[in-house]
């Protein structure tokens, strides 16, 4: 079985003290897909539900859909001004 890091990219995950930073890796050759998921409004993290499920658990993810649902409220053009 492939390691959960193999199925969670593009996300790369930081091991800091008390908590473990999620970091979404961009980079050129997988524009192609960013692109594809922006038109079809598939976020990253929608599309790693499942790696992301097995690597934090139902009730983080769930968490993380709540969060990123208040936070496209509050900022629908993705960045705070």
């Amino acid at each position: 079985m492939k390691p959960v890091s193999c199925h969670l990219y593009p996300v790369r995950l930081k091991k800091y003290d008390g908590f473990t930073a999620v970091n979404l890796h961009r980079w050129r050759i997988c524009k192609c897909a960013e692109v594809l998921g922006r038109a079809k409004g598939i976020r990253a993290y929608e599309f790693l539900e499942g790696p992301l499920r097995r690597r934090f658990g139902d009730d983080w993810y769930e968490e993380l859909k709540l969060t990123c649902s208040e936070y496209n409220k509050a900022y629908p053009d993705g960045m705070p001004r």
